[in-house]
């Protein structure tokens, strides 16, 4: 999972399926969810993950209205479909990501 900046995201999302986490330095949960999105990226090849630290771009985290992290926004063709909020299984994400891609 690649690390983005706040001036390439528009961009990185304007084309095809991305997801953008949104973490920071010091969150447990995003460590936590850290493994478990790497083993998401490598199991669905048709999406594009990148991670964005909340500390650091504190202007994207008002601009998407985040309010808990890790959060994970879910883009299509420059579109955010949904944010997933928290700490969620491989299984869960993977359901949740499909069913709002492919419903």
């Amino acid at each position: 999972m690649e690390n983005i900046y706040t001036s390439n995201l528009n961009f990185i999302t304007q084309t095809g399926i991305v997801i953008v986490e949104i973490y920071g330095n010091g969150c447990m949960n995003c460590q936590i969810m850290s493994p478990i999105l790497t083993q998401l990226e490598a199991t669905m090849p048709y999406i594009r993950f990148y991670r964005v630290n909340a500390d650091t771009y504190s202007n994207l985290v008002q601009k998407y209205n985040i309010t808990s992290l890790p959060s994970l926004l879910l883009f299509r063709n420059g579109y955010l479909l949904t944010t997933i909020i928290g700490v969620k299984s491989v299984a869960i994400l993977r359901n949740s990501i499909e069913r709002i891609l492919f419903s």
